[in-house]
């Protein structure tokens, strides 16, 4: 769903991504531990959409999301500041 959101056909980088043969862990951007989404770095990858429209989407693992230098609007919104959803989140 994030990859439809920010218009993923566009990014410069979207290798494996939606890929239903290449685990997750491999998708670019993508880093995982222990099977978990942990980290999504996605700065300057020609990202666009509405940081809003995919705060429900991510997942409650994450910890570090990077998505600089790309042309997405919108605000952080409480969701994403809620630290009982992203404890351990650094953006």
């Amino acid at each position: 769903i994030l990859y439809t959101r920010l218009d993923g056909k566009n990014w410069t980088r979207q290798e494996n991504w939606c890929s239903t043969t290449v685990p997750i862990s491999d998708w670019s951007g993508v880093t995982c531990n222990g099977g978990y989404i942990t980290a999504l770095e996605l700065s300057q990858n020609n990202l666009q959409g509405n940081l809003e429209d995919v705060i429900d989407v991510l997942p409650s693992t994450l910890e570090q999301l990077w998505v600089s230098e790309n042309k997405l609007r919108g605000n952080l919104s409480a969701s994403l500041a809620d630290r009982s959803r992203f404890p351990n989140l650094t953006i």
